[in-house]
């Protein structure tokens, strides 16, 4: 049974997980942080509130050694895909459109935070239904079995399709 070190989730979701995971902070085998929205009223402080709560986790998780740190958001956050195929010419279809000042944060974020460590694996996954234990236990098999069929790698970040 994998460990996870869980940020950001309801206590409701940490007791439906127990089923599925052992949790806690220390020698944790993947760090999971459900990406925190602001709800500050301009798009300033909603950026930096966002950055600053979720960044920090991250820190603490890099700081305790963690191999493989998970962040999951909603597909609410963008249109589009976020990485461009090898092969393919670009075209608008292909290109990054962010949706909102949440989800420039995230992409934010995920970049950020890849380039503080190049020991840790970094993946990011975005659902447009609710998280529940069960699909993140889904999630945390792939990611353990390295089984790359639902993954598309950019820029040093595993995004995980679901």
């Amino acid at each position: 049974m994998p460990k996870l070190w869980l940020e950001n989730s309801s206590p409701e979701f940490e007791t439906e997980a127990t089923e599925y995971f052992e949790l806690g902070k220390k020698d944790a085998d993947v760090g999971v942080i459900f990406l925190a929205k602001s709800l500050a009223i301009d798009i300033k402080n909603r950026m930096q509130e966002s950055y600053e709560v979720n960044i920090e986790k991250i820190e603490m998780m890099l700081a305790n050694d963690v191999k493989r740190i998970l962040t999951v958001g909603d597909t609410s956050t963008i249109n589009g895909k976020r990485w461009l195929q090898q092969s393919d010419t670009w075209s608008p279809l292909l290109g990054a459109s962010i949706n909102c000042v949440t989800g420039m944060s995230h992409l934010i974020i995920e970049v950020i935070a890849k380039s503080r460590s190049s020991k840790t694996a970094f993946y990011s996954v975005k659902t447009d239904d609710a998280m529940t234990p069960e699909k993140l236990s889904k999630i945390v098999s792939l990611m353990l079995s390295n089984d790359s069929s639902n993954q598309i790698e950019h820029q040093g970040i595993t995004h995980i399709m679901v």
